[in-house]
């Protein structure tokens, strides 16, 4: 659920990647308070979601309440995410939203690793 800059990538290199998603129409930016969501269209109803935030847990967890609110509004039925860090499955657990949390594993970098997976039903 919360991203940092990818290995090996400095700032320019991801706002250039950055700006270049956001000329696809399915893909959005959402921002709510210190958080922006990178909102993708993957099929009817449904969106993945990652987040770039520097804020500390408790008002993250507002911005994703935030987040789960406007994306409902927008008729989206379920949102996807995933993180390899385990903090997020707290924080998915103090939500209070139906959120069902996995593991498997994604191409992170150059390199297969574990991930936590993510799935709300709005």
């Amino acid at each position: 659920m919360g991203d940092q800059l990818p290995q090996g990538t400095d700032m320019d290199t991801f706002m250039r990647k950055l700006a270049s998603a956001l000329k696809d129409p399915k893909n959005k930016m959402v921002q709510i308070g210190n958080s922006a969501f990178l909102v993708t269209m993957i099929g009817d109803g449904v969106v993945e979601f990652h987040t770039f935030s520097a804020e500390q847990p408790q008002k993250l967890l507002k911005n994703y309440l935030g987040l789960a609110k406007a994306l409902k509004n927008q008729g989206i039925k379920k949102a996807t995410t995933y993180s390899d860090r385990p903090e997020f499955v707290d924080l998915a657990k103090k939500s209070g939203l139906p959120v069902k949390v996995g593991q498997s594993q994604k191409m992170m970098g150059n390199a297969m690793k574990p991930v936590y997976t993510f799935e709300l039903d709005l």
